[in-house]
């Protein structure tokens, strides 16, 4: 047994209990609870059991050692009410037993369940009204508006008795986003369908998650709500922001530790799925938790982010206020949002969740049945984790990175038995999928209520930069209506390579190292592996093995697209005509790779590359690829065969 991979003094077993002694050099806790708070140095590390037959633990709990005297429920109490009664960064006790309730976590805590097994938050809305009602004019409250929905008639009484609930006139308690619609959400009418479904609305189409995490993220120098912009002045809070003593800002994870730990989250119906992360959530943990049986619109499991956000900030550009938390030395470089930094998810078990897609990503209802990270969740780290049997009517079920997030990792996952389906459109990416979030909505060739993937839109912003998906066990997932069944790469590369056309260099990548991806199923084709629009993705040191792709999905019977070939477990379709005319002529991309794959066309190998005009040739051990742009007359010419 070991704690932040320190081993334990005196372990002993026994059919029930294994005992041990801490070490006191476990590391320290990245971030401290302040002085103010009643903070002190404490230290804390995973706890990880291993077998004698070498097999560890996927769920256990954080242990934490020292700092402030966890708050524990009383019989009785609820959860909520010790949020609201606790200070930033104290660490809550839940007990074992089923709770309830749908949380709302609006100021940086710790929630400790005393293991996912047995401390269960049950998000269940029935009977109606029991526990949305509140939920709702809470939400209202936090973010300071009148039950109504508007700024006018607010009053902060609303938060009477919740401690270190300090609104003020121009900063709320806790921030939207930019742009994000939120003046309009009535919450005495008890949410309507018909209101979840139109602009704008308070995190209508998200509300009711089981966890829902708010944050405050920005200082507001007049009123937040005169424009869907932020007024200028607006700027980030950051670390800098904690030093005042009282902390003005309460509401901010830059100042405290907070975490979400040891807990099982079940039954939320609503739209936010298990955990939602609306916003500023930077710092955030989520560990050693189960999130089954949840129904989410943009991620049925665990969802970093939302789909609606500004267009990301460019350096030397005319960017609103507050702009992004970095810089660069390189003119039109894009730079990152700065929503959720730094969240780590880790060793928790997200199985049976189902999400119905996000009609924000362009007409395909894009979303995750598992887990997903959206724009500006810098930094993100989704490790040791497992993903298991969820369901998405689109593009993505296990895992879904969807838009524009610099520097994250996604390592030491076992991702299996996830399915994407929908009848009507393509769903790519079974296990993983990395898509950029399209610029615009696609017009639609054929009837004008046709439904049509990414591929029909303008290029968007590309995924970010330095993306590493490292040594993670992809499979028995399948994309049943559509490519990649193991992984789908959607637009890895967007706006950067017109910005920078001749420095490859600066382009987007992704690198791919060490993963198992087998026996994983599309039914278009990319059984393995898929790629569209991606230019920089490095395939390095892979086990890519028994995929299968079927060719039986819906849009594959239609003559016009039928594959010139057998369907391929490892395609690498024509880019886009967006990218083809803004990219230099020359090789842009070069993926090898050692495989060997199925195809459930009979007769014809699969491992067959054939060029217009060529005789017919064999590449047993490798993929390559040339990107070779021309003219807009090469859009209209037949897809070219590797």
């Amino acid at each position: 047994m070991t704690v932040g991979g320190i081993p334990l003094h005196g372990v002993s077993w026994s059919d029930t209990t294994i005992t041990g002694t801490v070490q006191a050099n476990v590391p320290l806790c990245g971030i401290q609870q302040q002085a103010q708070y009643g903070g002190s140095a404490a230290r804390c590390g995973e706890l990880v059991i291993t077998a004698a037959n070498g097999k560890r633990s996927i769920d256990t709990v954080t242990v934490t050692v020292g700092g402030k005297a966890p708050t524990r429920l009383a019989a009785g109490q609820s959860i909520q009410s010790a949020i609201d009664a606790a200070r930033p960064g104290d660490m809550i006790i839940v007990p074992p037993g089923t709770h309830h309730e749908l949380l709302l976590m609006w100021k940086p805590v710790r929630l400790q369940g005393v293991g996912a097994a047995s401390a269960i938050i049950d998000a269940n809305t029935h009977p109606s009204g029991v526990l949305l009602n509140d939920w709702r004019l809470r939400v209202v409250c936090l973010f300071g508006l009148a039950p109504s929905g508007v700024p006018d008639g607010y009053n902060p009484a609303c938060g009477t008795g919740w401690s270190d609930f300090t609104p003020t006139t121009f900063n709320p308690q806790v921030d939207r986003l930019p742009l994000e619609a939120t003046v309009g959400w009535d919450a005495t009418l008890n949410g309507n369908l018909a209101e979840q479904l139109q602009e704008p609305t308070l995190m209508g189409a998200y509300e009711g998650a089981g966890i829902t995490v708010l944050s405050k993220g920005v200082n507001f120098p007049s009123d937040p709500f005169v424009a869907d912009i932020f007024p200028a002045g607006t700027t980030l809070l950051t670390s800098a922001n904690c030093t005042a003593s009282p902390n003005p800002f309460p509401s901010s994870f830059q100042c405290n530790p907070s975490r979400i730990d040891g807990l099982s989250v079940t039954n939320s119906s609503q739209g936010g799925g298990g955990i939602y992360v609306h916003a500023w959530a930077h710092n955030l943990e989520i560990a050693n938790n189960r999130v089954y049986n949840n129904q989410g619109t943009l991620a049925g499991g665990i969802a970093v982010g939302q789909g609606e956000h500004p267009d990301v900030y460019v350096q030397g550009g005319l960017n609103p206020d507050p702009g992004s938390c970095q810089t660069s030395t390189i003119a039109g470089t894009a730079l990152p949002s700065c929503f959720d930094r730094f969240v780590n998810v880790h060793h928790n078990a997200v199985t049976m969740n189902a999400s119905e897609g996000d009609e924000l990503f362009s007409a395909t209802p894009s979303g995750a049945g598992g887990v997903a990270f959206c724009t500006g969740a810098d930094n993100y780290q989704f490790n040791y984790n497992w993903v298991c049997g969820n369901l998405s009517t689109g593009d993505g079920a296990g895992v879904s990175q969807l838009g524009f997030v610099w520097d994250s990792r996604i390592e030491h996952n076992t991702i299996l038995f996830n399915q994407a389906t929908n009848p009507t459109t393509p769903s790519n990416g079974g296990g993983l999928l990395i898509m950029s979030a399209p610029d615009t909505d696609p017009t639609c060739p054929g009837e004008p209520d046709t439904d049509c993937n990414h591929a029909f839109g303008t290029v968007g912003d590309g995924i970010g930069r330095n993306l590493v998906v490292n040594a993670n066990l992809i499979m028995g997932n399948v994309a049943e209506a559509g490519s990649g069944g193991g992984i789908r790469f959607q637009g890895v590369n967007g706006s950067e390579v017109s910005a920078f056309p001749n420095n490859p260099e600066r382009w987007y990548s992704v690198s791919v190292t060490n993963n198992i991806i087998t026996d994983n199923v599309a039914g278009w084709d990319g059984g393995g592996v898929s790629l569209q629009d991606s230019l920089v993705v490095n395939l390095i040191n892979n086990t890519i093995v028994s995929n299968d792709s079927t060719a039986s999905s819906g849009r594959s019977s239609a003559p016009s697209l039928l594959p010139k070939q057998a369907p391929h477990p490892l395609p690498t379709r024509r880019h886009g005509c967006q990218h083809r005319l803004r990219a230099p002529v020359g090789p842009a991309a070069r993926r090898t790779l050692k495989r060997r794959p199925h195809c459930g066309v009979p007769g014809v190998p699969s491992s067959e590359h054939r060029l217009p005009g060529r005789p017919r040739r064999w590449h047993q051990w490798g993929l390559q690829e040339r990107f070779v742009p021309d003219s807009l007359q090469r859009c209209a010419l037949a897809e070219p065969c590797l």
